[in-house]
């Protein structure tokens, strides 16, 4: 019997990284094990996107309003200024 020092080294590999930045709250998969294409490996924190969403529909619903609030004004001046009731 003869023993022999050697390396294996995969046929395939391929580097994974995530679509956002965050901090792993939940792991899928080990080392090493095989996965196929779509297959979740970790699962981020999704608070801060969440917070930053729920900051954007709050902005997007205030920018809505403002807009028809000024719809309002238009339509009040317009009707004024038909009656010469402003300068």
């Amino acid at each position: 019997n003869q023993t022999y020092a050697g390396t294996v080294v995969a046929e395939n590999s391929v580097a994974v990284h995530a679509r956002v930045t965050g901090y792993v709250v939940e792991k899928f998969v080990k080392g090493g094990e095989q996965v196929v294409a779509g297959q979740p490996l970790y699962r981020i924190d999704s608070r801060q996107y969440e917070a930053t969403l729920a900051n954007a529909e709050a902005q997007a619903a205030q920018a809505n309003a403002n807009y028809k609030n000024a719809e309002v004004d238009l339509n009040r001046y317009e009707t004024l200024a038909q009656q010469d009731a402003i300068a």
